[in-house]
């Protein structure tokens, strides 16, 4: 009996792992609530295995779990209006952290894996989309049959399909995702993975890797790139520990750099790494002045109450008709709630959560191995660039570095009833 609840338990196992990775491709189908239910199945499959193993095993993130949630409810009877409630996202962000919290390292054991075969299909659908485009001529995107993408992915979706018909020479390859920011965010902790396994055949697949990402003129992607492969180069030689021949190694970096300065003739590259920072003379707003500086703006002009408790998940446009805040780096057509990762953090949860966000990733850095700080470096780039804090892409991040941390510590506590972990005595 206790051998077939245990194999009932390492198959559910495996099918969450399944769902974690395949997440990130359903984000572009919240209109039909398929990301949301995705999540709420995982959820509800977490819960599951620890019911049937009798145990709970909770980190510290469950504080900013409860605290989001209490705060969404007094925040949503605040603005009493529910054209703002964002209710779909909330849930989604909700569950996503509650998984984190859930999730151990035992059950983590076939992450890796599982991720690997994701990000390689990603990779090899990346090539064939080239192929496809300059061999064949036609626009190969990722749809899963009987479902229809937002229609605010629309036109992402019929890009490639306009390139051809202006004969764009090279346009900005999304590979299965909606865009080439996706794609690099996705595969990147892949590219880490392969560059630390220190011998020949993780360079090789690293080029390879590398070279998508480069040509998906991601401006997020190429510089997280950037860092780790100088990172890597600088790390390995001061150690000593590559198990190839050192001209391999260089031969490595020197086919990026190469590469790179191949790929930067290209007008959609430099267009998106000069977006990153710089405007368009004023008719058009870089990517720093609608992620990074316009959140900054906005929480500077909230009343010191918010700033120290937060607004709640999803309610700064709400607030901001509220308490007539806008700035100069405002854009009228883009989605109001889009800031980057350290931007939601301290408007949606105060001071006070982005104590408790810091905290959570001290204590989870201690327990972690060297494959895991490179991940959790990569994830922290990717959050100052992006809004991957606690969505699908986040939360593979997160629970791949909980997969890499040291046997010889429990990263997570565990709990011998409820009423135990409630207390949270200790942490």
């Amino acid at each position: 009996m206790r051998s077939y609840v245990s194999l009932k338990s390492k198959n559910i196992t495996k099918g969450i792992m399944i769902l974690i990775c395949l997440s990130p491709f359903l984000q572009i189908y919240s209109e039909a609530k398929i990301d949301v239910l995705v999540l709420a199945l995982i959820s509800a499959l977490s819960i599951l295995v620890v019911t049937i193993k009798k145990d709970f095993k909770l980190s510290p993130l469950f504080y900013l779990f409860v605290y989001s949630i209490c705060l969404k409810a007094i925040m949503s009877i605040i603005i009493g209006d529910v054209r703002y409630i964002n209710l779909n996202r909330t849930i989604g962000t909700q569950i996503c952290i509650l998984l984190i919290c859930l999730l151990t390292k035992v059950q983590l054991k076939d992450l890796i894996k599982v991720y690997k075969g994701f990000a390689y299909f990603s990779v090899v659908f990346f090539i064939l989309q080239i192929i496809f485009y300059f061999v064949l001529k036609y626009p190969l995107m990722f749809e899963i049959p009987f479902l229809e993408p937002d229609p605010i992915y629309t036109q992402a979706y019929k890009y490639l399909e306009r390139c051809l018909i202006s004969n764009v020479i090279f346009p900005r390859f999304p590979g299965p995702f909606s865009e080439p920011a996706n794609y690099a965010a996705f595969v990147l902790p892949l590219l880490i993975i392969e560059l630390n396994k220190k011998d020949r055949d993780g360079i090789l697949k690293s080029i390879i890797i590398g070279m998508t990402i480069l040509l998906s003129t991601s401006g997020i992607g190429i510089v997280i790139l950037s860092v780790i492969t100088f990172y890597f180069a600088a790390y390995y030689l001061a150690k000593k520990k590559m198990r190839v021949p050192v001209w391999l190694f260089f031969a490595f970096i020197l086919i990026i750099i190469g590469f790179g300065l191949v790929v930067i003739t290209n007008q959609a590259f430099r267009d998106s790494i000069n977006n990153l920072f710089v405007s368009n003379n004023g008719l058009k707003s870089s990517k720093a002045d609608y992620r990074i500086y316009r959140g900054l703006a906005y929480f500077l002009k909230l009343p010191s109450v918010l700033k120290i408790f937060g607004i709640g998940l999803y309610d700064a446009e709400a607030f901001a008709k509220i308490l007539n805040i806008n700035n100069q780096f405002d854009v009228e057509t883009a989605f109001y709630e889009y800031f980057n990762g350290v931007s939601q953090i301290v408007i949606y949860f105060g001071f006070l959560g982005f104590g408790l966000v810091v905290y959570y990733f001290i204590w989870m850095l201690r327990k972690t191995k060297h494959l895991g700080r490179l991940i959790f470096f990569a994830y922290i780039l990717l959050i100052i660039g992006s809004s991957h804090l606690f969505d699908q892409i986040g939360l593979l991040y997160l629970l791949l570095i909980k997969a890499t941390s040291t046997n010889g510590i429990n990263i997570d506590r565990k709990f011998s009833n409820i009423k135990e972990m409630l207390n949270l005595k200790g942490l």
